[in-house]
């Protein structure tokens, strides 16, 4: 201890700063032992394409088969994770989306060709006429049956039909810009997020807008609380990515709509109403949203956001030292019901990425639910693959 007395003041700082990050790797790694999980990771594989591509997924119809898309498409099998298929897709720096039933992929070039490729067998079988631009949405229907196609620049939303390749509607928005699409579960609901100027307060507005995909009316136009918002990344090595995420889900039964983005309180779901357009709840969080989905057998609201832990070693830190911050960051997978009266958070689970201190430069970049809504899979924008399994009901 007279030793210690006597040190010069630059060492003994010094040493406080040891003792205080080695408590705080203490406390990390106590933070970070294994807790019990609501699901199950069953394998991981590595997609292998290039970081800094938004990956896709989605389940084969019968479920035996997980695919995932970035500038290739890999089939893998679900039970052991054994690829039995890739191929190229032969266009660059398109938008593509996976139908949720597995059977097809369409991509979106920013020339305006809309292709649409059929799976297993990785064929182009036509290539349609969508508007140009350089922020595309693509939406299949949940069951495959229809694809909507719009470009942020141009407020034209075209529907086809997947079976033959006609042209249902093509739904004009006027000068609003189009932030995202999705279509109901029975195919008979389109839902468009648009960018409207208000030329009283001099600023852009956000409407949900629904439309009637037989007769292609629109519905109503309602202001929403929630912006969707472009996600800026920074992978490795030192590539950065700006993507537009396409945030819509409708629930199962086509009675809801869950919009995710940035409110007045932050990073916001917003739950509307189909019926109606009118918010009836909200869920609000501290960090980004990257997917979100309903389960697709009951009204759960799945999705996965960002989170960190607050900085480990702030309540070790004296006043008059400035000791580096200590973060760590993680994918976090929460489920919440959707009861008559009000959301309840029903489990989460934050291991859906390994905690680290460089967790952050690979996100989750889609995820998907098995048919009978007993697995997940991810897809991380560092090309991981991986499925889970949820434990219990």
């Amino acid at each position: 201890m007279k030793a210690l007395r006597n040190l010069p003041l630059e060492k003994k700082n010094a040493l406080l700063i040891l003792v205080i990050v080695l408590l705080g790797f203490l406390v990390a790694l106590l933070t970070l032992r294994p807790q019990t999980s609501p699901v199950t990771k069953l394998w991981e594989r590595m997609h292998g394409d290039k970081p800094a591509q938004w990956h896709e997924i989605a389940f084969s119809h019968d479920g035996e088969h997980v695919i995932t898309a970035a500038q290739t498409v890999k089939i893998w099998r679900t039970k052991d994770g054994q690829l039995v298929r890739s191929f190229p897709l032969a266009v660059k720096n398109a938008v593509k989306t996976i139908s949720s039933d597995g059977r097809w992929i369409a991509t979106y070039e920013s020339n305006g060709a809309v292709k649409l490729w059929k799976l297993p067998e990785g064929k182009v079988i036509r290539t349609m006429k969508g508007e140009k631009g350089n922020s595309l949405f693509l939406a299949f229907s949940p069951n495959g049956r229809f694809l909507a196609a719009a470009s942020y620049d141009l407020g034209v939303v075209k529907v086809w039909r997947t079976e033959n390749g006609n042209l249902m509607h093509s739904l004009s928005l006027g000068v609003n810009r189009i932030l995202g699409l999705a279509i109901s579960p029975n195919g008979k609901l389109l839902a468009t997020m648009t960018d409207h100027f208000n030329p009283k307060t001099k600023q852009q507005d956000m409407h949900l807008v629904l439309w009637n995909l037989p007769n292609g009316k629109k519905v109503f136009s309602r202001k929403t609380p929630v912006i969707p918002t472009r996600c800026y990344y920074l992978l490795p090595p030192l590539t950065s990515i700006w993507v537009d995420r396409n945030v819509f889900s409708f629930s199962p039964k086509g009675s809801f709509l869950a919009v995710a983005g940035v409110g007045s309180k932050g990073y916001t779901v917003a739950i509307f109403k189909a019926e109606s357009g009118k918010v009836d709840r909200e869920i609000v969080l501290q960090n980004r949203f990257m997917a979100i989905s309903f389960h697709p057998q009951n009204e759960s609201l799945i999705f996965v956001h960002e989170e960190f832990s607050r900085d480990i070693l702030d309540p070790l830190r004296p006043a008059s030292l400035n000791v580096p911050a200590l973060w760590f960051f993680s994918d976090t997978l929460t489920c919440w019901h959707l009861k008559e009266t009000g959301l309840k958070e029903f489990w989460k689970t934050k291991e859906l990425v390994t905690h680290s201190l460089h967790s952050w430069i690979d996100p989750t970049s889609a995820f998907a639910f098995s048919p009978d809504g007993k697995l997940i899979a991810i897809v991380t924008l560092g090309s991981k693959v991986k499925l889970f399994r949820i434990e219990g009901d």
